[in-house]
């Protein structure tokens, strides 16, 4: 069963791909090197379902829910794009070498260098919305209002851990699930409000159930628990939180929004197929972790 939802997904990153190399011949930027870096084109992906490329899938699903195929070649790059220039942005703050498993953008090509590919590619997908007259219900200045101030929280949380659970929630919110609403906003533009509604729900549960799940890695790799780290954030709260308490409650967590992003998912009138396509997604990226996995005596 997974190898033909793999199949599936396998022509949707294609086309996510395809959509970013005519973006690259459409820029007039003279750092094509750079960008093609900056992108991650040229990597190797993962067979089946990763975060890399998932926004545009997302989008590419939306578009597939409203029986639209225009400009399929195109407009899936839009949620890329920002993606990629938040990357290179967090690469410079965190202070992270490799990206895709290659060097950053910033290490190869400076801080100045970087940070200028970052605006140009944000200039990029402003220009390509603007071409295809997209009108999604947030406007890129919007998602990236949210998207910065999420960032922002982000950072401080390293300093402070305040705020408990409610803080961790509405920074991830802003990290990772704003841009995948809007990438079902950009794809599923000419669907009926209600639908669209729903799926964009589903979206907010899957950035949650996502971050969670990358917190659970940190845990487990014990990194000195860093950044916004749900453990943390419980600690805020409860000084004498555990490791193993923090791991059982992120699996409750994740768990819990998978299941409001399904009946979400079951409120919409798309087809079946495309509704098992999204369930799939779902549960591959918002439940990778299983309790039986993560939470016993060796934990």
């Amino acid at each position: 069963m997974n190898s033909t939802y793999h199949q599936r997904f396998e022509k949707r990153i294609d086309a996510v791909e395809k959509a970013l190399e005519q973006s690259i011949s459409r820029s007039e930027t003279f750092q094509k090197n750079l960008l093609t870096q900056g992108l991650g084109l040229g990597v190797p992906s993962i067979p089946g379902i990763t975060s890399k490329r998932l926004r545009g899938v997302i989008a590419t699903l939306a578009c597939s829910a409203s029986n639209n195929q225009t400009n399929w070649e195109i407009f899936p790059a839009v949620p890329e794009l920002i993606h990629a220039a938040s990357l290179i942005v967090d690469d410079i703050q965190d202070g992270h070498q490799l990206r895709w498993n290659r060097p950053a953008v910033w290490t190869s090509a400076g801080t100045p260098l970087a940070i200028n590919m970052a605006f140009s590619i944000l200039a990029l997908a402003q220009s390509t919305l603007d071409e295809l007259g997209i009108r999604t219900g947030h406007s890129l200045a919007n998602i990236l209002m949210e998207m910065l101030d999420g960032q922002a929280r982000d950072l401080q949380a390293e300093q402070f851990y305040s705020g408990g659970l409610p803080e961790y929630l509405r920074i991830i919110r802003g990290k990772t699930g704003v841009l995948l609403n809007f990438s079902i906003e950009v794809g599923g533009h000419q669907l009926p409000r209600d639908t669209l509604k729903s799926l964009c729900e589903w979206a907010s549960c899957l950035g949650i159930a996502h971050q969670i799940q990358d917190d659970i890695d940190d845990i487990i790799e014990d990194i000195s628990l860093p950044k916004s780290h749900l453990h943390w954030f419980l600690a805020s709260e409860t000084p004498s939180t555990t490791k193993k308490q923090t791991l059982d409650f992120s699996l409750k967590l994740a768990a819990e929004y998978v299941e409001h992003g399904l009946l979400a998912l079951k409120n919409t009138n798309i087809p079946e197929l495309l509704k098992d396509d999204f369930s799939f997604i779902l549960k591959k990226i918002g439940q990778r972790h299983s309790r039986m996995e993560l939470v016993g005596d060796n934990v």
